[in-house]
Formats: structure tokens, sequence, C-alpha cells
């Protein structure tokens, strides 16, 4: 046996290369225990399992969360021959912010390791791998199509897919196992488990990308679960064991959310028995989801519901606001709409406003969107039809996660008086450092709103900027001062936004 490793960064991926011959093994996936121990500079310890990768090939993969010299051992058992290995690597320090984290004072923010906000804003899509080659291809920036064919769209490769989209602002994927997607196993079965190779080696290639790209890794495990009212049954809740252990020594490295199924149910005991083993051989902590949402029970980390609809765009606040504190309800646990998009088709010529709304509402509401992208074509149609995410739709989530920027992770939602109350609605954040408010003209969305006041307590003096959603640039700064004070709105047709930051000097901003 010999073992491979290389330098890494604090919380990029290490990986162990272990060859060893799989000649006398009767099932290559299910076969030898890969146990490694990982030490940091600090004397912490990670255990991380292996998987079967090729033929005479295993790896170990691990993401260090501290910057300097690293040990490791390593243990191959496979019922005959035990082996043993050790080793050290250097991780350097690296940029990343780290893991995605759940606030320590606050239950519905996301944070990062190094405490920093993550404004969260992803996409689910179809992952087209329908040729069984090594190549994806992803709908992007189609129109309306010509003739029956309900295929045919445009498509686009990975890295133009991704780049495309992580530069409008777009940070977490939802890799939906079996769902639109290719699936990772050929048998799940009590006598033994059987992995596809070439769609492992594709998830490897598909999360690899998603972190070059700046995307965090919204991870679902089946579209349908393995054995759902079999709990009771220990050799079937094994297979399924066996998998989860495959999936998080495969890919735990480059995820950063776990969801247990897609829109299915299981028994309260399988969701326990599941959800405990992940985290028990978990080195990363990473949050816990399943849909359907079950924010009821304490194995499950996140409430994810599923959000289907085309309304009338000047109540689409008000149904974002009713959807969030719907799903706030259920329990002090972070809302991840795990699917969000529009019913009946993907696109019309008011969806991107309706998606403007809807984004810069749940900001200022602390809830979090997936949007299902169709951008294959326009014309999608469907009782659940996605959305279409073009140019001017990856605009607006450039505006908004802009704006983000500015705001701190200790926001929380706050108070703010709109005079007069009958056409605009507003919403506010506020931290002893910052305050932001969004404004929406729930009435009018062709004539300037004007005469309207709003007032706020702001928390620290600073600068104040009133910034455009539809077009990103901000109004010059004025000084504020703090306490209680009421300002005048500028005369803005359906949203603005304010922030007012003692830390912030507009430069992020486009000022007009």
């Amino acid at each position: 046996m010999s073992v491979n490793s290389a330098k890494v960064s604090r919380y990029g991926v290490a990986e162990l290369n272990i060859r060893h011959s799989d000649s006398d093994l009767a099932n290559v996936w299910d076969g030898p225990s890969i146990s490694a121990v990982f030490t940091s500079p600090g004397r912490q310890k990670f255990v991380v399992n292996g998987f079967h990768y090729s033929k005479d090939l295993w790896k170990v993969r691990f993401s260090p969360p501290e910057a300097g010299p690293w040990n490791w051992t390593l243990e191959w058992q496979d019922g005959v021959d035990v082996h043993s290995a050790n080793g050290t690597f250097d991780a350097s320090e690296g940029v990343g912010p780290g893991p995605v984290r759940r606030h320590p004072k606050n239950p519905f923010r996301l944070v990062f390791a190094d405490g920093s906000l993550y404004p969260a804003i992803g996409i689910q899509d179809c992952i087209n791998n329908s040729a069984g080659g090594s190549t994806l291809r992803w709908g992007f920036d189609g129109d309306l199509r010509r003739g029956a064919d309900h295929h045919q769209g445009s498509f686009t490769d990975t890295d133009t897919y991704l780049s495309t989209y992580s530069r409008a602002g777009f940070n977490l994927f939802r890799w939906s196992i079996d769902s639109c997607s290719f699936r990772l196993w050929d048998r799940l079965d009590s006598s033994g488990n059987v992995y596809l190779e070439a769609e492992g080696k594709l998830g490897d290639d598909l999360v690899m990308k998603l972190r070059e790209y700046g995307f965090r890794v919204y991870m679902v495990l089946f579209n349908r679960p393995a054995f759902p009212m079999n709990a009771s049954d220990p050799a079937k809740m094994d297979t399924i064991k066996r998998y989860v252990k495959y999936v998080v020594a495969r890919y735990g490295a480059y995820v950063d959310f776990w969801e247990l199924m897609n829109e299915s149910d299981a028994e309260d005991e399988w969701y326990s028995i599941v959800a405990t083993y992940l985290r028990s051989i978990d080195p990363y902590s990473h949050l816990i989801s399943t849909s359907y949402p079950r924010p009821d029970l304490s194995v499950i980390d996140i409430n994810s519901p599923h959000w289907y609809q085309t309304e009338d765009e000047f109540s689409s606040d008000r149904v974002t606001v009713e959807r969030i504190q719907e799903a706030k309800a259920s329990g002090q646990k972070p809302v991840i709409f795990g699917e969000q998009g529009n019913s009946g088709q993907n696109w019309d010529e008011r969806s991107a406003l309706r998606l403007r709304i809807h984004s810069w509402t749940a900001l200022f509401n602390e809830a979090f969107f997936i949007l299902w992208n169709s951008s294959f074509a326009k014309d999608y149609r469907a009782e659940a039809a996605n959305i279409y995410l073009g140019p001017q739709e990856r605009g607006y989530i450039a505006n908004l996660q802009t704006f983000a920027k500015s705001i701190d992770s200790d926001v929380r939602v706050a108070s703010i008086i709109v005079r007069p109350p009958t056409a605009v609605k507003a919403y506010a954040l506020s931290s002893s450092e910052v305050f932001a408010a969004y404004l929406h003209n729930h009435r009018d969305h062709k004539n300037p709103s004007r005469g309207t006041t709003v007032q706020i307590r702001i928390p620290h003096e600073g600068v104040a900027y009133w910034y455009s959603p539809e077009t990103g640039t901000a109004s010059p700064g004025f000084p504020v001062s703090a306490g209680f004070r009421t300002l005048r709105v500028p005369p803005f047709v359906t949203d603005i936004a304010l922030i007012v930051n003692g830390r912030f000097d507009g430069s992020s901003l486009r000022v007009r």
C-alpha cells in the first residue's frame, strides 16, 4: 500500500491516494474499512473515512480548518489484512472564510466560520448527462421556443454557466441526487452496496467546479429515500448507513449542507437513525435538512419548505413575508426555501420584478432562497414551473448582493415606520453598527412615489445612502447622527433601499 499527500490551503482539500490491489475483494465499495485521523497544529483530531475511487485506488479527502503542519495516520482493514500509514502535510493560511455555520445568537442567520455574514442565495438546475459522458450541459439564456419540441432550448458548458451565475452573486448550489440529476448507486442492498464509478467522478468534478466558482454545496442524498418505512430493520438501515458513509467520505470536504431527501417522507425513527449517524461521521458538523420539511425533529437543523407561486407583483413582498413567518413559527431554525420559483410558466414579463421583490424581502426577513433555474427556454410550463434566471434576473441578484456586502452578521429585524402608510411597505435590519431598510411601493409601479418619510433608530453615526435595487446605483452619501431620526425618502417608482453604516464608504456601491 502506498499513500501520497500534497500541500493544501486552509479550508482547501487534502487528498490521500491509497493504492492497493482490489483483486481479492468481493465488493470494492463495501470491502475495506479505511479510517484516517488528522491531527491539527492545535492537537485537535478529526476522523475521516476513505472510499473506493477506481481500480486499485482508494482516496481519503479532508478539509483542514487550521493553517500549519498537520499529522495523519491511516488504517486499512479488509477482514484479512491490516495496514497502516502515516504522514504530514502543511496547510497554508488561505483566504476563505470557512464553512457555513448558524449564527451563535440568531437562529435564523447564517455565517461563515470566521463570523462574517453569509447572504445565501442559491440555484438548482437539471444536471444534463443524458449521453452518459463526462461533460455536463446546462440550460442557459434561452428564449421563447419555436415548435412543439419540449427539449429544444439553449445550453452551455459548466464553466460558462457557473462563472456567469457566480459573477451575479449566486453563492449556493443544491445538488439533488436522482432528481433531474444522475444517481450515485447501482444497488443499495443489505447484501452489499454497489456505486457507479463514472457518476461518482462526475460528482467529484461538479463539487470541485462549484468550489472553484465560489458556490457552497447543498447536497441532497436521496430524491426518494431507501427503506423509508423500515427503520426497525437493522440490515436495511445498515445499508443506508453504508451509503451515507460513502457520500460523506467522498463529498463531505466540499459540502456545506446535507439534505436527507427531496419532497419525500419517512418514519420519524428513520430520520433519527440516519441524521444521527450522518452527524457522527461528518468531521465538519454541517447543518442537516430534509424535504418535506421536518423542523419539529431535533435531528434536523434547517426548515426547508418549497414554494412555487405566481402572484400579482404588488403583493410579492406581502406573500414572501407570510411564507417566511409561517416557516419561522415552526421553530428557531434557519429557513432555506429549498426550491423556489413560479407556477404555470417559468418566465413572464413581470417575473424578474417578482424575483427582485421576493429576494430583497427575504434578505430583510431572515430567510434564504434556492431558485430552481430553468433558463434553457422562457416557455417551460408546469404547476411548479421553476424560474428563468437570465441577464435581467442575474443583474437584480448582483445588485442585491452588492448591497448585502455592507450588512454585518449581527443584524436583526428592526422597527421602521412609514408616513404616509398607505402605499409603501418597509422592512428594516439593525445591529450596533448598521441600519438598513427596504421599501416597496405596493400601489403603483409606474409613477414615482413622493412625499414618503421613514422614522428609524440609527444605531451608530455614519453616512447614509439611498440605493436602487433596479439599477444598483446609490445616491451621494449624507451624514446622519445616532438616535431616532425622520428621513425623507427620495422619489422612487417600485422599490428603494437605505444603508447607514459607520464603517461603509460607498466604494462598493455604484454611486450615480
